[in-house]
């Protein structure tokens, strides 16, 4: 599975990290400003594994988020004081689930067609000349 079609399946962002690598960011959580400063979702690159990399602020959230995944079932890659690498299956389930609610990852809404035509009437409403 690729990053891309896991991403279309699980309706995330992909964004590019600034070595040019393709990332699923989560929420900033270390008050890091840079995509790669967050916790992200990676592709390993052996083509059966994706990465789940944590930043935390503190060594107790990291501890905390590192218990729920090993309880998951991911495998520990690396491990520091408040931040380290696990590696998931990306067709387990459980183990998807619990990787995107440690990294934080929201993911996109789908706007319903009632949602869809307000958002349509504010616009014809917000510039009449359309």
């Amino acid at each position: 599975m690729t990053l891309k079609a896991f991403s279309l399946e699980h309706r995330l962002r992909i964004k590019i990290d600034g070595c040019g690598d393709p990332i699923i960011p989560g929420r900033a959580t270390n008050g890091g400003s840079r995509v790669e400063d967050r916790s992200h979702v990676y592709d390993f690159g052996d083509g059966r594994r994706f990465g789940v990399c944590l930043m935390f602020s503190t060594a107790r959230r990291f501890g905390h988020a590192a218990r729920l995944l090993a309880g998951a079932g991911l495998t520990a890659r690396q491990i520091g004081h408040s931040e380290g690498v696990f590696l998931f299956d990306p067709t387990d389930k459980r183990q998807v689930s619990a990787a995107l609610k440690a990294a934080s990852v929201k993911k996109r809404r789908i706007p319903s067609p009632a949602q869809l035509a307000a958002l349509e009437k504010a616009r014809k409403h917000q510039n009449p000349a359309s």
